[in-house]
């Protein structure tokens, strides 16, 4: 079920992964990104909760990713822009609606609208690129390689980090490294100069078993996880707004440049490029262990305090 789709017509029985909570096997991994074929659309056999308890939004964007892969023949994903809309009740099943954009020689392209009972969640444009493309493309490659940073076995693991974090992180913090537990992630410490960056190692054990494209799903879902951290890094942003302020993702954009392989260390780079007036506008790097780029990502985040969350 990883790398295809279920067209039997019958809904697997539907499943809501907190974030707190472990994976209990290797085969809820592999039905995170499944889809069920129903009345023409598709739906989700699993939901990922993030930490406010509702649909995580780094999966809401794979699932559209997924979709649109599944729709488009032999194309594989390069880009995907997802404009988050309403966060979707974890506890049931989204309905995936695909409308084919174009489909041409070498690019096809597709738009996912994801929602519940008629109320649109989000919105999903993926570009998709068939083999065509390569095949016709120029004999020119060149690539930058990622920084220079710690070996992620030389880092704190995740307990480590929970073991020594001070009471004056807050709860937020706590819970940002409780949750998701089939990620290992390994946290860089950033200079006092590199302002509003946050750098992290991450793996996902257990990947080895799933197909290319869900590979493609699972940096997605990570490219939206735990990228508030560069905010929580500007000067006085934790002095000024409190050590518990969240970020609500509202517009995220994904280019892939290569395949990933998330049973691998892959670093994540990110960066606030600006904050004000309840907004912040971040990029970010993803690249493989050995330095090879695999994702840019740009994203545009709602900020809120603790007072103004209700």
């Amino acid at each position: 079920m990883s790398g295809e789709a279920n067209h039997s017509g019958g809904i697997a029985e539907f499943k809501a992964i907190s974030g707190l909570d472990a994976l209990e096997s290797d085969a809820d991994l592999a039905a995170m990104f499944a889809l069920n074929f129903h009345h023409d659309d598709w739906r989700n056999q699993v939901s990922v909760m993030n930490l406010g308890g509702i649909m995580l939004g780094g999966h809401i964007a794979a699932l559209g990713v997924k979709a649109a892969y599944l729709s488009a023949g032999n194309a594989v994903p390069v880009s995907a822009h997802v404009l988050f809309l309403s966060g979707p009740d974890p506890h049931r099943p989204c309905d995936l609606k695909i409308q084919t954009i174009r489909d041409g020689q070498r690019l096809a392209h597709r738009e996912t609208s994801i929602g519940q009972n008629g109320r649109l969640c989000a919105r999903v444009t993926t570009m998709l690129a068939r083999p065509t493309l390569s095949s016709s493309g120029p004999a020119y490659h060149h690539m930058v390689l990622s920084p220079a940073v710690p070996d992620p076995q030389t880092l704190p693991t995740r307990q480590t980090l929970l073991n020594t974090l001070p009471d004056k992180a807050g709860n937020l913090r706590r819970k940002i490294l409780l949750g998701h537990p089939f990620l290992d992630i390994r946290e860089i410490p950033c200079d006092r100069g590199q302002v509003g960056r946050g750098q992290f190692w991450v793996k996902v054990p257990g990947a080895e078993m799933l197909a290319p494209v869900d590979h493609l799903c699972l940096l997605t879902l990570i490219s939206d996880f735990w990228f508030s951290l560069p905010i929580h890094h500007l000067p006085g942003a934790t002095a000024t707004l409190g050590p518990d302020f969240i970020t609500t993702s509202l517009d995220h954009a994904i280019w892939y440049h290569a395949q990933p392989d998330c049973s691998d260390w892959i670093l994540f780079d990110m960066k606030a490029i600006a904050a004000g007036g309840g907004l912040a506008t971040l990029q970010a790097q993803a690249w493989s262990r050995d330095g090879q780029p695999l994702a840019t990502i740009v994203q545009n985040a709602l900020f809120l305090t603790g007072e103004n969350m209700s």
